[in-house]
Formats: C-alpha cells, structure tokens, sequence
C-alpha cells in the first residue's frame, strides 16, 4: 500500500490530518521505551570500573567485547528515549493504515532498524576508545579526564554543530513526518529501513555529541544523562533550535580548558 492509497480520501498529505495512535498504545510503547533505556543504564551502574581498563595492553577479543557492550548499553539508554518523536510518528501512521483495514509491521521493526545504526557507531566508538586509551587519552587510561584531549573534543563537537550537514539531520529528527510518510510501505523490509534511515539522520546529528563520551569515560553517568537531554531537546519540534548557541557554548568551553591546561 503506498503513501498515496493510504491518504485517498481522508486528508493524510500532512502530519497533522493523520491522527494521533490511540493514547493507550502510545503510552505503552513510550512505557517500554524507557525501561529498556532505564535497564541499559541499570546495567551500566551495576559495571563500573569495567571501562577503565579496557584499554590497557593489546586489543584482545575480551576488551573489544567489554568496549562494545558498554557502548550499546550507553547507546540505547541515551539515544532511544530521543527517537520518541519518530517512534511516535510511525504509530500515528501505523494507526491511519490500520484504520483502512491495511496490516502494519509492529513498531519493533521500525525501532529495530534504528537501534541498529547505533550499534553499528558502538562497535567502531569502542576501537577508538581503546586506540586513544592506548596512547594515554581518555578518562579511562588514567582515571582523570585530560584537559587538553577534553578541550580538542569539545571544540570539534562546536564546530560540528554549526555545519550545515548537522542542520540537515537534526531537521530530519525534528520532522520525521516526511520521510516517514512519503516511503511507508507496510512490510517488514520496508519499515526496517525507514528505521535504518532515521537511525542515519539521527547519528548524522549527534555522533560529535556522543564522541564527548570518549574525554569523560563511558561509565560517568551523570555527563550521559546531560548529554541525553540536550540531544532529546535539541530533536522536540516544540522547542527553539538552539545548535548554532550551543556550537558556540561548547567551543568556548574547549578554548577555556584549552587555556586552564597551558595548551
């Protein structure tokens, strides 16, 4: 069923004359959304130390492992919860499909497909976490974090912010309608990819935010949890876009580690 055959008759070419899923479900998905995103940092608090280790000595089977996990715990705790605007788009979709009598992938397929983008960034994060460590950066190396890599990081995730390719993709996270809509098909391929595509606009706007993680250790939960919310804000259409201002916060803030280390 296409886009078009789904809007035949009932108004469906913008976001708004398609409805909103029944509340019951939308709270339901939004329930299990955040206890899997609150058991991945559950998971993480019950496993410090872990990562300040795991990048002493060679790269070996067991240390990637150890890297790799926890940067999908810390992956779905934090970037899940921010997906909340595209997950919710697709049950309202879902629903006007359903309502002309048209089958619809679970919106598992469609989170599925997004979370996969993520662990696909987890699994290269967890080499540089450990090349850097290896050379002695990052919190983990030496239990402090360095002002001077710090610094460098969040002068990198600054000017990244003002890039027109990060307003291209946090455009894209904030109104999901569009590509959502425009390429629905009610099969499983189909839907995984569109959750696939999300995931890549999604990465493509807050991959420099997540490589913050690399200065301040990827157990320090209190960072992730601020990180989450300024990425969670920065995606609610409801709220101003304030990328540019926080480009210019983070750079300023990297000049000013930069200057207190003697850089």
């Amino acid at each position: 069923m296409s886009a078009t055959g789904l809007s035949q008759g009932r108004g469906l070419e913008t976001g708004p004359s398609i409805g909103h899923a029944p509340h019951r479900l939308r709270l339901a998905v939004a329930a299990a959304i955040a206890a899997l995103s609150l058991s991945a940092a559950l998971i993480l608090i019950a496993m410090p130390g872990h990562g300040h280790h795991a990048g002493e000595g060679a790269i070996t089977a067991f240390i990637y492992l150890v890297a790799f996990n926890l940067w999908v715990l810390m992956s779905v705790a934090m970037m899940l919860p921010t997906a909340w605007g595209f997950i919710g788009t697709y049950l309202d979709i879902a629903h006007a499909a359903r309502e002309k009598n048209t089958s619809v992938p679970s919106v598992a397929v469609v989170i599925a497909g997004y979370l996969v983008v993520w662990i696909g960034f987890s699994a290269i994060a967890a080499v540089v976490q450990i090349r850097l460590q290896s050379i002695g950066l990052g919190q983990a190396a030496h239990g402090s974090i360095d002002p001077v890599f710090a610094g460098a990081l969040l002068i990198g995730a600054g000017l990244y912010e003002l890039t027109l390719l990060k307003a291209a993709c946090l455009n894209k996270c904030r109104h999901p309608f569009a590509v959502l809509f425009g390429r629905f098909r009610p099969d499983n391929g189909r839907i995984f990819r569109l959750g696939v595509e999300q995931g890549l606009f999604c990465l493509g706007c807050c991959w420099a935010l997540m490589a913050l993680m690399l200065a301040t250790g990827v157990l320090h939960l209190g960072f992730m949890a601020i990180l989450a919310a300024v990425m969670a804000a920065q995606k609610h259409r409801g709220l101003p876009r304030f990328d540019k201002p926080l480009g210019l916060i983070l750079i300023a803030g990297g000049l000013a580690l930069l200057a207190w280390s003697g850089a």
